[in-house]
């Protein structure tokens, strides 16, 4: 069967000796450990230092695969102390039937790092570096630093690196261990082999470099943390002619196509054709990826005619979207997002408008018809009338506010965005520090090089972290955030105002207006469906106002157990939901009408109360 791979080949699917994405040998040939459950052992400890050493080996593995290291240890120390360095050196140096050292499966270990420390000690004391270099027999010939590197593991990878491993070790392929965290998404490990002296620039036997890799798997983070050093270029061809967007393109990575748009000066990559004469829209067409394929011809289309692109995204995609049942509940928030989607839809925003052309003129030449003012049978309601008119306008006003303020960018037009730059930088720098300790709280975002300021949120939309992020808003074809959400609250409110004092405005007219007349269908049409708007926002307006009554974002509250802050741990374990910005109900509508950095930096004594607890469990 013809599969076009990482190397852009159509012959076969593999390359370099190994196959990728889910048959990827590097993924299928070292599968993690089972169960810690083994029942009985047999035979006895005295048994096996008797064995061969290929049996002790065979044993050894069993018992590391198991997570049996009351067993391991002393039989390791038992062997070297009855049958000498030597044999010991043969045991550490040994594989098993696929091809794998003592030293590989305890790099898989993570979650028991005793393994690996041991293993490591006894190849130090005996001199014996080549334990921690040593490439696996099978047709892939990773070290123990790839596995390392596969499962993400920096205390581990920082381990062999410091005993003596080679950062620039290469597998049958020539992939180094940066290259094979690249693969696996693994960005921390990525950041750190860097500030370890790993060679950015290293590309395996196909000339792919870890941007190759990263834009072939999908990996965004990683995509974002090699562009900050600015060492690879988004154009560079491997072997067989491809870019990084030819790679995305064809694995269907429309997220990835998309940073690597924005990330570009010049286009003309998107006409660049490989080996095959085959451009990254060719890929995604031959490897039937529709989204991918949709952004490509957009992004072509702007390219050669601008024109036909505009009439494109505002008449056809839009026509498109409003037809689709899945788009309308993402619209109205009845699931949580479309990561793959082409590009947010301005349909909802129109529609917005529309209905808002729709109230004004029934409310201005209908209900009080200011042009022809005999014509009006409502005027004996004129404080009723000022009343709609009042709160249409503060829709009108308030729907304008959200629409055109930013939601508060973690970008230059920030004042302290310095400060979580620097902490980014620093965060990176730490990690060739030898005493450097993973700290899991700091958020990084690899795509903006910042330090991820509490409460915020990578925005897909505009591609950028935003303070305190809700939602993005189709209907205000804008993200909610920190600055704009006190607009968009009260937009709701006086929406809501407005739809429902349509809604009896209508009714009055028609009850007066059908004593002497026939029903004016058309009339009545227009104004139901304005009315019918009133469900939603309505339902939005409540919805906020609940959230408002207790401090939380609209991502905040359906990502709630994602957020650590929320949930201190106590001293046997368990954690209690505490909302650190919690003010009471009016201090908490106070806040998100007053935004300020208050609103999402971290109280000094709770994060005090953060580490204290961390430090108890």
């Amino acid at each position: 069967m013809e599969e076009i791979t990482l190397t852009g080949g159509t012959l076969v699917n593999n390359h370099g000796g190994h196959k990728h994405g889910s048959d990827c040998q590097h993924c299928a040939d070292h599968p993690g450990p089972p169960p810690a459950e083994m029942g009985d052992m047999s035979p006895s400890l005295d048994d096996i230092v008797g064995a061969s050493i290929e049996e002790i080996m065979k044993s050894l593995s069993t018992l590391l695969r198991f997570g049996r290291f009351e067993a391991v240890q002393p039989l390791l120390e038992k062997i070297k102390n009855e049958r000498g360095s030597d044999e010991i050196l043969q045991v550490l140096r040994a594989t098993d039937d696929g091809g794998h050292t003592l030293l590989h499966w305890a790099s898989k270990r993570v979650d028991d790092s005793r393994f690996i420390r041991k293993l490591v000690e006894m190849a130090v004391e005996l001199k014996a570096t080549d334990v921690l270099n040593a490439a696996s027999s099978d047709n892939v010939g990773m070290r123990p630093l790839h596995w390392a590197c596969t499962e993400g593991s920096i205390p581990h990878v920082a381990l062999l690196l410091k005993s003596g491993a080679d950062v620039e070790a290469k597998d049958s392929s020539g992939c180094t261990p940066l290259l094979i965290a690249a693969q696996y998404g693994q960005v921390e490990v990525v950041a750190y082999l860097l500030q370890n002296g790993a060679n950015i620039k290293a590309v395996d036997t196909s000339r792919d470099s870890a941007l190759h890799w990263a834009a072939y798997k999908g990996s965004i983070q990683v995509c974002g943390l090699l562009s900050y050093y600015q060492k690879l270029d988004w154009t560079t061809q491997d072997a067989y002619g491809q870019t990084p967007i030819h790679l995305a393109a064809l694995r269907g990575h429309t997220t990835v196509v998309h940073y690597i748009l924005e990330n570009l000066e010049k286009k003309d990559i998107l006409f660049q054709k490989d080996k095959n004469e085959r451009t990254p829209l060719d890929l995604a067409i031959h490897k039937k990826r529709p989204t991918v394929e949709a952004v490509l011809r957009e992004a072509m289309t702007e390219l050669e005619d601008p024109r036909a692109y505009f009439l494109k995204q505002t008449l056809l995609s839009n026509l498109k979207e409003c037809t689709s049942l899945k788009t309308w509940k993402y619209w109205m928030g009845f699931t949580a997002g479309m990561d793959e989607s082409i590009r947010p839809s301005k349909f909802p925003y129109y529609f917005m408008i529309f209905n808002y052309v729709v109230h004004i003129f029934m409310f201005s030449t209908i209900f009080a018809p200011f042009h022809n003012p005999g014509k009006g049978i409502m005027w004996d309601l004129s404080g009723w009338l000022m009343w709609n008119f009042f709160v249409t306008f503060g829709s009108w006003y308030f729907f304008y506010k959200a629409v055109t303020t930013k939601p508060g960018y973690v970008d230059t037009s920030l004042p302290t965005v310095e400060k979580w730059t620097q902490m980014y930088a620093q965060t990176l720098e730490s990690f060739a520090d030898e005493t450097f300790v993973q700290n899991n709280d700091l958020q990084l975002c690899h795509t903006c090089q910042i330090v991820r300021p509490p409460r915020s949120k990578h925005d897909r939309v505009s591609g950028k972290c935003v303070l305190l992020f809700d939602h993005f808003c189709p209907f205000v074809d804008n993200t909610i955030g920190l600055y704009n959400y006190k607009y968009f609250y009260i937009f709701l409110c006086f929406m809501t105002s407005a739809l429902f004092s349509h809604a009896i405005t209508l009714y009055i007219y028609l009850k007066r207006y059908t004593k002497t007349e026939s029903m004016p269908w058309g009339l009545f049409l227009m104004g139901v469906e304005v009315c019918l708007c009133l469900l939603p926002v309505g339902g939005m307006f409540l919805y906020h106002t609940q959230l408002s009554m207790v401090n939380l974002s609209t991502n905040e509250h359906i990502n709630l157990k994602k957020y650590h802050y929320f949930f201190p741990k106590k001293a046997n374990g368990k954690k209690h939901y505490k909302n650190p910005w919690f003010k009471g109900v009016v201090g908490n509508f106070n806040e998100r009408m007053n935004p300020s950095e208050k609103s999402y930096v971290l109280p000094a004594d709770y994060q005090g109360l953060l580490e204290k607890s961390d430090e108890i469990v």
